[in-house]
């Protein structure tokens, strides 16, 4: 998950990194969730800060043998309200987080200009790469044929380029 600090004070700054890499942030749908996330989750909390000081007021007031009927409806009615508030902030959260969720990771200003890996540039290359006699098969082919690798469930749990290990192959892993 992102730092939620880092959108918030450097949203520019972030919203330029991911274009260099072809993704478009939202910033106005960005700032106006989490404003209004902020908001129902700041009301909630000053009425719930009300609520403890009619609770309060409501003791108070038993003591001293006084009828607390208006006040408890006041009570309830500030319950009800953060009972919808809460649901509210609860609905926002899941959005939020789906938001985030749908960024990719934030490059770093090294990472040379480009929409995808055809962009990448080789800095350096170690050793000389062998020749065979036949043609050797990529690793997401090999891998499944092996029994050691299964892109297919890796990608309905974390989504593309990751691999679940099985056997030798999560021995190899560790």
């Amino acid at each position: 998950m992102h730092d939620l600090n880092l959108f918030r004070n450097n949203l520019a700054q972030v919203r330029d990194r991911l274009a260099t890499r072809g993704y478009t942030l939202d910033v106005d749908a960005f700032q106006a969730l989490d404003r209004r996330r902020r908001q129902c989750v700041t009301e909630t909390e000053q009425l719930r800060s009300e609520r403890n000081r009619a609770t309060a007021e409501i003791g108070k007031l038993r003591k001293q043998n006084a009828d607390t009927a208006e006040q408890q409806q006041q009570v309830r009615a500030i319950g009800e309200r953060i009972a919808e508030l809460e649901e509210q902030v609860g609905k926002l959260d899941t959005e939020f987080h789906d938001l985030l969720a749908s960024v990719p990771n934030i490059p770093q200003e090294t990472v040379p200009v480009g929409k995808d890996e055809t962009s990448n540039v080789e800095l350096r290359r170690w050793g000389t790469p062998r020749d065979f006699s036949f043609q050797p098969k990529p690793h997401w082919a090999l891998g499944p044929e092996l029994g050691i690798l299964d892109l297919e469930r890796a990608a309905k749990v974390a989504g593309s380029r990751f691999a679940v290990y099985w056997g030798i192959g999560a021995r190899l892993e560790r």
